[in-house]
């Protein structure tokens, strides 16, 4: 008879370590116990402020060889855990149960009702979490329809039953919508609830939020070089496994459209954009190059902070599918004319972007994925391209500039994560 070699990956292993290593600390698991270990699940955990600096200091004492980011927020510090095999696993501990300065649930309550499971995990009981998660997307903005539809796909995992439970996957619309207005108007005249209280708490979130903002990332490099395949995979390995929050751009911030909308339309010059190859225009005009580029440009600086400062703020990651950095190493993209020089100087006024990647290949590599550009030209640019990002990293030192040789798309996916925790562990990102 064989016997089966099971190898945990270290998120595992802390998963099954931590009840034991956890057992005389005072906490609560929001969740079902059905959904324990889902592998890109993090985890909620209600706890006292103290204990939750003990946590963390108990989690580096005993992963040594675990990145343990600590993040501390109003109410809450998000602990990520970046394991040596690659797995991730996120832990928010949360101290303070509020929303838009509301506090919804009495962490202190919740905590003495708080029992191990058959996991060995401390968990809060289902019918308080169901009245904890209700209340918390009600203060998120869901209408009463809005969380029957996201609560009843998982009714089935629960294995307790109440009546909260049973107006969910009832739909029992006007029964839930008057318990949670009764339950809205109770906490509203709680104390800690009153306007005073909660102005103070709320400019206290607003200082929080602008002292660590998400980054922006950026990918460059010539047609061909990659960018779109692993802009994709690497925009779905942000959401799925790190659980962040990214917004796509191209380019630059797009508060303004592109020139041709103005002439073409919205639909016919995105048409034309899509269908057109690069470097295909011919203005020779100087006036007509400093016209286009004041527009992009007050575009990265309005666009910045109307659009997606905004968006940061908002907990968002933004990735961009090119930036700045071809007005200066291929203007003729952008239908520019002379000007790279000058274009390199306001690069200093232009919002940076944390961490800037560059791909690039070999021409011959490059044609057989796209036969866009001579061998000449993917050469020329490329030089261009890998001189900028390094006279860029020599004078902006706060800001990554790092040049990644694309030839299998596998491997550099690899190292495209591996220089993401990288960058995690320098820069500490939100």
């Amino acid at each position: 008879m064989e016997t089966t070699i099971i190898k945990y990956s270290s998120r595992n292993t802390f998963l099954k370590q931590a009840p034991s290593l956890f057992e005389e600390i005072n906490y609560g698991c929001l969740g079902l116990a059905k959904e324990a270990g889902a592998l890109y699940a993090d985890i909620d955990i209600l706890i006292e402020k103290q204990d939750a600096i003990n946590w963390i200091a108990l989690c580096e004492l005993h992963f040594p060889d675990t990145y343990w980011q600590v993040i501390r927020h109003q109410g809450v510090i998000y602990l990520r855990a970046y394991f040596p095999d690659h797995s991730y696993l996120e832990i928010d501990l949360i101290f303070e149960a509020r929303v838009k300065g509301i506090q919804f649930v009495d962490v202190s309550y919740l905590l003495d009702l708080s029992k191990p499971g058959a996991d060995g995990w401390k968990r809060i009981p289902e019918q308080e979490y169901l009245t904890y998660k209700c209340l918390f997307l009600r203060l998120n903005g869901l209408s009463p329809k809005q969380i029957i539809e996201t609560i009843q796909p998982k009714g089935n995992l629960f294995v307790e039953t109440g009546p909260i439970l049973r107006m969910i996957q009832s739909s029992d619309l006007k029964g839930l919508s008057r318990w949670l207005d009764q339950k809205m108007n109770k906490i509203e005249k709680e104390l800690p609830n009153q306007w005073f209280h909660k102005l103070v708490r709320r400019l206290s979130q607003f200082k929080d939020k602008g002292k660590k903002l998400p980054p922006m990332i950026s990918f460059s490099g010539v047609d061909g070089a990659g960018k779109s395949t692993l802009l994709d995979s690497f925009h779905e390995l942000l959401e799925k496994k790190y659980r962040r929050r990214v917004v796509r751009l191209r380019h630059r911030p797009g508060l303004l459209p592109i020139l041709s909308v103005w002439r073409y339309g919205k639909n016919k010059a995105h048409q034309r954009a899509k269908e057109g190859l690069p470097r295909q225009g011919n203005n020779q005009s100087t006036l007509s190059t400093t016209i286009r580029f004041t527009y992009y440009y007050l575009d990265y600086l309005l666009g910045y902070l109307i659009k997606v400062l905004p968006l940061r703020l908002k907990g968002n990651i933004i990735l961009y599918d090119r930036y700045y950095f071809d007005f200066i190493a291929d203007p003729r993209r952008t239908n520019l004319s002379n000007g790279a020089s000058i274009f390199r100087k306001l690069y200093f006024f232009v919002p940076k972007v944390r961490a800037n990647f560059l791909l690039y290949a070999p021409s011959d590599i490059i044609l057989s994925r796209k036969k866009e550009l001579s061998a000449e030209d993917i050469d020329e640019l490329t030089d261009s391209y890998l001189s900028l990002f390094s006279s860029l990293s020599s004078r902006y030192r706060e800001q990554s500039y790092q040049a990644i040789e694309n030839i299998q798309i596998e491997e550099t996916q690899k190292k495209l994560e591996a220089k993401w925790i990288d960058l995690n562990k320098k820069l500490n990102f939100y």
